[in-house]
């Protein structure tokens, strides 16, 4: 027994050694294993990938950003190989928002770091054939001139002059091109850095206008004009001409972003083509013009411009298919001779929508739109106007001239929708209508032209007349007011006729048989109120020699001062013929104690014919004074008075004809 007890205590010291011996070598082992094993790599996911910061880096400077973390399918070393690294990409980070649509990440480099695996990548030209292109990107301009870059490189800006600019683009690094300092820039290498331009588009400010409103901008908008490009302007700055205006060409598209082109006082245009014009199209025909939503704006104080030395804010002569909407033209107060928009030799498919041409100038001459379909330069060239409309626009001014003038010697047709025309000198002695239509020339004319929907108004001492109808020659003129709301506190009317007894060469007298003009007020409210100089009336014409006059008021409001309408003959050719009015279904109210209904003088008659309508004069307290005539040769030569009511306190003239 005492050997067995022997055995078992070796047994048992046997035992504690073999287990002493195996914890000390698990102890070592894991000792060993966490010594030995931590390596550089990390362990794959459950999923088998592995994850990986995402780095861009500056090839110039070296300097890397993170820009966030992703998932690679092996643990592998690459460098400079796009097409292998974008094959191990499981998921980057989305940089998208903060790159330029036409610039992308061209990931071409796996590294294992502490930290784990870095994905590095660098900025590239997202139409770069091989998708691996080397992209810097400089402040601006001037250190793009300074860096080193090398042929085929595409290189990013982020401002023209500083950061933020607005002038920040993208270049392809190149040795050939034509070197004009805006879209192909020389730098300090030799090398050409080439304006890469996007969606056909390109930004003035990439050219290098700086839009401040001091420096002159006019070389860098000129060469957008000139190129085959939209152009487009940075929201809301104020470009400044100095040197020279601007001329524009062929399937030209302007996108103005609200922006503003501003002349002032420092306006010395070097060439003689800009002396009168600040954008123009010269005299060479050009087509297919747009611009929208830029301010052209005029703020000159000096007295520079008087008589025919004018200036025209827009001339785009020669041209047809012209758009402008949103395109506004303001002139600020001076004594200077301005005009907002001026086009000569005729025009088809003239388009203005929501446009805003204010001309606050107090000349005797200026005007907002001036339409002639020839100039006096260029005497045997002419054209047609068709297609003019005009659609919810404001047209304001205190100048002289017109603001809206329509004149020969070809045809017109033209439609005013839904648009303002506010013209106020009253206090000032300048001598103006807000529109005015004249076929003054040597041919023959038709001129179709509606109003609708429009307010006119006019306030001036001097002005005889808030619509101003006038010809040498025969002519065709059809002018409708539509739904319109016109008040006229001028000298003398609210139409005024003015036909000069002329007789051009070639045209002999039975030619002026078929000429006739034909004005129409329907559903209009009228208001012709006394002005300081004298009073006011309807309807006037003057100097009427051979020409059919037909003036219909046709379920309209009338209010006026002194009389509904009044005559006068300016000459005694044989050739004369008697204007008939018009009037159906309309209120007619006349204020003064001293008005009369209708008024000739000087030999000239008037047709009427006045149908269901109330006449109302209560302060006329003589029955004579309803009609009255200066001399026995003038008077109601012919009338038709039915369903018609004149009320004056004699009421027993109500529905009597007048004889």
């Amino acid at each position: 027994m005492n050997i067995f007890k022997h055995i078992n205590h070796l047994n048992k010291k046997k035992i504690y050694c073999v287990l002493f011996i195996i914890c000390l070598a698990s102890f070592c082992y894991i000792a060993s294993y966490n010594i030995i094993t931590i390596p550089t790599d990390t362990p794959p996911l459950s999923d088998g990938n592995y994850e990986a910061m995402f780095y861009i880096q500056n090839e110039e400077t070296g300097t890397m950003t993170c820009i966030g973390d992703g998932l690679i399918s092996s643990p592998s070393e690459i460098a400079k190989n796009n097409e292998a690294v974008s094959s191990l990409i499981v998921s980057a980070p989305d940089y998208s928002n903060y790159l330029s649509s036409s610039l992308t990440i061209s990931w071409d480099t796996i590294t294992k770091a502490d930290d784990g695996f870095r994905v590095v990548g660098s900025i590239v030209s997202s139409d770069s054939p091989s998708g691996n292109a080397k992209q810097n990107i400089f402040a601006n301009v001037e250190d793009l001139k300074n860096a080193t870059v090398s042929n085929g490189d595409t290189v990013s800006t982020l401002g023209f002059y500083e950061a933020n600019d607005g002038g920040g683009a993208t270049y392809t690094i190149t040795n050939t091109g034509k070197i004009d300092g805006k879209f192909n820039i020389i730098l300090n290498n030799g090398l050409i850095a080439q304006l890469k331009v996007n969606n056909n588009t390109i930004l003035v400010d990439q050219l290098g206008a700086k839009g401040d409103g001091i420096n002159d901008d006019v070389s860098f908008i000129q060469t957008a004009f000139d190129s085959k490009y939209t152009v487009t302007f940075s929201p809301n700055k104020i470009y400044k001409l100095v040197t020279n205006g601007l001329a524009i060409r062929n399937n030209l598209n302007i996108v103005g972003n609200n922006a503003t082109i501003l002349v002032d006082d420092s306006y010395n245009p070097t060439s003689s083509n800009f002396q009168k014009n600040i954008i123009r199209s010269g005299f060479d025909s050009i087509d297919n013009i747009n611009i929208e939503s830029l301010t052209l704006r005029c703020d000159m104080n000096t007295k520079r411009y008087s008589g025919n030395n004018y200036l025209c804010m827009f001339q785009p002569s020669f041209s047809d298919n012209i758009s402008l909407r949103n395109f506004d033209i303001e002139i600020s107060e001076s004594d200077n001779v301005i005009t907002n928009f001026w086009m000569y030799y005729g025009c088809d498919n003239l388009i203005l929508e929501n446009c805003n041409f204010i001309n606050n100038t107090t000349a005797g001459e200026g005007g907002i739109i001036f339409l002639h379909s020839r100039d006096d330069n260029y005497y045997n060239y002419y054209n047609a106007f068709k297609n003019i409309s005009i659609t919810n626009c404001n047209f304001k001014g205190q100048c002289g001239d017109e603001a809206i003038a329509l004149w020969g010697p070809n045809d017109i047709n033209c439609k005013v929708s839904s648009t303002t025309i506010d013209w106020n000198i009253a206090n000032k002695n300048k001598s103006s209508r807000p529109i005015a239509i004249t076929c003054n020339e040597d041919t023959v004319a038709k001129y179709n032209i509606i109003f609708e929907n429009c307010n006119i108004s006019a306030n001036s001492k001097s002005a005889d007349s808030i619509i101003g109808v006038g010809s040498r020659t025969p002519s065709n003129i059809n002018l409708t007011f539509r739904s319109c709301s016109i008040n006229a506190n001028v000298r003398d009317s609210l139409l005024h006729f003015q036909l000069l007894p002329s007789t051009p060469a070639g045209i002999s007298d039975f030619e002026f048989i078929d000429d006739k003009y034909n004005i129409a007020f329907e559903s209009c409210t009228i208001n012709c109120s006394k002005t300081i100089t004298g009073s006011s009336n309807l309807y006037n014409s003057e100097s009427v020699n051979n020409w059919a006059i037909d003036c219909d008021f046709n379920n309209c409001n009338i209010n006026c001062n002194y009389c509904f309408a009044f005559l006068e003959r300016y000459s005694t050719s044989k050739y004369y013929y008697v204007p008939t009015i018009n009037v159906n279904s309309c209120t007619i109210n006349i204020s003064n104690d001293i008005g009369v209904i209708f008024k000739t003088t000087k030999g000239a008659n008037i047709n009427a014919n006045i149908v269901n309508t109330n006449m109302n004069a209560p302060n006329i307290n003589d029955v004579t004074k309803y009609r009255y005539k200066v001399d026995t040769n003038s008077g109601l030569t012919q009338s038709n008075i039915t369903n018609t009511t004149i009320d004056i306190k004699k009421s027993y003239l109500n529905s009597k004809a007048v004889n």
